[in-house]
């Protein structure tokens, strides 16, 4: 049932032409917080929490 949600309103998102980094977000978090039995504030401070650890090593600083 959560994955039927999850694709069903992202594809209505898409469908009604939402970009699709918006459309994931808005789909992740309304999936979480009709479906899961979880306080929505609880899910905002784990995600925070997990970035507070997460490190940028994409961007490398070019020497010329």
């Amino acid at each position: 049932m959560t994955l039927l949600v999850l694709f069903g309103l992202f594809a209505i998102l898409v469908v009604l032409e939402v970009p699709v980094a918006f459309a994931m977000g808005l789909s992740a978090i309304a999936t979480v917080a009709f479906t899961q039995p979880v306080p929505l504030s609880l899910v905002v401070q784990r995600m925070r929490t997990g970035l507070d650890g997460f490190r940028i090593d994409t961007v490398k600083h070019i020497d010329h």
